[in-house]
């Protein structure tokens, strides 16, 4: 007889049973932490799927509504301009930001000279900030000035926050 079975044959079989009955139990357990893991793996894959399609449909929305804004206040200087001196038409170009729905995007007015004009957060008119040397202000002073920009984000002088 070999070693196993003389010690197989002294324990009693309730004592097998119940070793027995211990790892299915935790067989048991070990699944079903298992299926529970990947519920809330591919849970938290859905939801992170859905909360991405939010935010590009909030990307989306904004940047419409930026581009109707630029669109409105390129329509409002090019109509001032026929009654009014440049500097009071660029002033008066820029949409009431009561009338922007989105408010995450800031709009300013920069005169030729790079000087900021009219925002559409703080006081209007501004205090004299000189944005020349910003990329934003200077690739339209060098390129085509009808084409958009994105720059690389800065700290805004004026709210101290990142903007483009």
């Amino acid at each position: 007889m070999t070693s196993t079975s003389k010690i197989f044959r002294n324990i009693p079989l309730t004592v097998l049973f119940g070793v027995a009955m211990l790892a299915m139990l935790w067989l048991a357990i070990v699944t079903q932490i298992k299926g529970e893991f990947h519920a809330a793996r591919t849970g938290s894959a859905v939801s992170l799927k859905n909360m991405a399609r939010v935010f590009d449909e909030h990307v989306d929305r904004t940047i419409r509504e930026l581009d109707k804004a630029l669109l409105i206040a390129g329509k409002q200087y090019l109509k001032n301009r026929q009654t009014m001196a440049y500097a009071t038409a660029i002033r008066a170009a820029l949409p009431d930001p009561q009338l922007l729905s989105d408010m995450s995007f800031q709009l300013a007015m920069i005169d030729r000279h790079g000087i900021l004009t009219r925002t559409t957060i703080g006081k209007n008119p501004p205090k004299a900030i000189d944005l020349s040397d910003r990329g934003h202000f200077k690739i339209h002073k060098t390129k085509r000035p009808d084409k958009p920009f994105i720059s690389v984000p800065v700290l805004g002088r004026i709210a101290s926050q990142g903007v483009v």
